[in-house]
This record gives C-alpha cells, structure tokens and sequence, in this order.
C-alpha cells in the first residue's frame, strides 16, 4: 500500500534537485499528506461497499484500516526513518476516520480524535527536529498498542495478551515523554504536553476497562 509513495518521494525529491525545478518542502509535505488522505479514504470506501457490516458499532473497514495503519505503514515509515510521513498518514488516517465514521463518535472518541489531529499538526509545524523525532516515536509506540482493540472484533480472543499491550506502550510512551521532557527544551513540545493530557486520561479509561474484562475472562 505504501510502496506507491515511496516511489512518488522518490520522484519529489529527484525533481527537486533540477535547478529549473523549485518544490518546496512544505508544497512535498501537503502532496504527502493529500495521498495518503485520498488513500486512507479510498481503502475505507472500497471496503465498506465490499464488506458492509458494523462489529461492535464501527464499520468493518475501520478496524481493517486501523490495523494497517497501526501494524504495517507506520512502523515501516518509522524504520526507513520518514518522520515527517509518519505524522502525514497518521494526521490523514485520524481525518478519514473522523469523516467516514463520525455517526458511530461518542464524545470520548470525538476528544480523542480532535486532540490527536491537533497534536499531529502541532508536530509538523511548531516542533524542532529532536522533539519531533522523539513526538514520533511515542505515536508508533501508541499506536502499536492500540492494534490490540482493532484486532480484538476481527478475531477476538486474549484479552489479556491485549491489555498487556496496550498498557506496556503506555508506560513506555509516558517513560520517553518524561525522559525527553527532561533532556530537550522546546516551548512547543511542552505546550503539546498539556495538550495530550485529555489523551492520556482517555488511555487511561480504556486500560482501565480492557484490564477489567481482562481479570474476567
């Protein structure tokens, strides 16, 4: 899925280095952030008409697109070192989901969407390279874990497994935060920090349930 753009950064890059040729980053970032929008979009509509059915109130192509995005785009931009790409299909990815699914939002979820396309534009935009690096980082991390919701009404089962996950990324995420919050000064990484404070009360709840089925099953 995510071979095409590779191929399209390519090219970006290779024209940009014409001197008749003048593509700015910015102008290469909003390409990026259109094609993996129209991607995202795209995916959730052909599966929607293919597989038009609701698991536990979402659509199916969600979960399906979730996963992909969580196990299979994000980590592999993460190893090829694309930063800026990972905040693209993960800004794209949030935005799809909000106008396709909206109807199935309950507030918790509208929260948890608004602050995290915030929180991506805020890492495009306003941080330093190191911040943004390490901003980075902890959105694979958290996404990782969050695969275990997205796969649990595919083929359910191991809650446990699950909610181990889900919690070790978190604690690892909030062990870098305070790590890098201690180690690098920028005024806008510390602004993103009181921003994220309604998403970590949001994972928090939801460890909170999935180790409670957790301890029931």
């Amino acid at each position: 899925m995510y071979t095409h753009f590779f191929f399209l950064e390519f090219a970006f890059e290779k024209a940009a280095s014409f001197p008749f040729i003048r593509i700015e980053r910015r102008t290469h970032q909003m390409v990026g952030m259109f094609f993996w929008l129209c991607l995202y979009t795209l995916a959730r509509a052909v599966l929607g008409a293919l597989f038009p059915r609701d698991l536990r109130g979402w659509p199916y192509s969600s979960y399906v697109v979730a996963l992909a995005h969580q196990i299979m785009v994000l980590p592999t931009l993460w190893y090829r070192g694309s930063v800026v790409e990972c905040l693209n299909t993960s800004l794209a990815y949030f935005v799809s989901d909000t106008v396709m699914n909206l109807e199935s939002f309950g507030a918790p979820h509208a929260v948890h969407h608004g602050v995290s396309i915030i929180l991506l534009v805020a890492s495009k935009n306003a941080l330093s390279h190191v911040a943004q690096v390490a901003s980075t980082e902890w959105l694979v991390w958290l996404e990782l874990g969050s695969a275990g919701i997205s796969l649990s009404p595919l083929v359910g089962g191991a809650p446990r497994t699950r909610a181990a996950l889900y919690g070790l990324t978190r604690v690892v995420t909030v062990a870098k935060m305070v790590h890098t919050y201690s180690t690098v000064t920028d005024a806008a990484l510390s602004a993103c920090y009181v921003i994220s404070l309604p998403l970590l009360l949001h994972n928090a709840f939801v460890f909170k349930h999935m180790l409670g089925k957790a301890l029931k099953s």
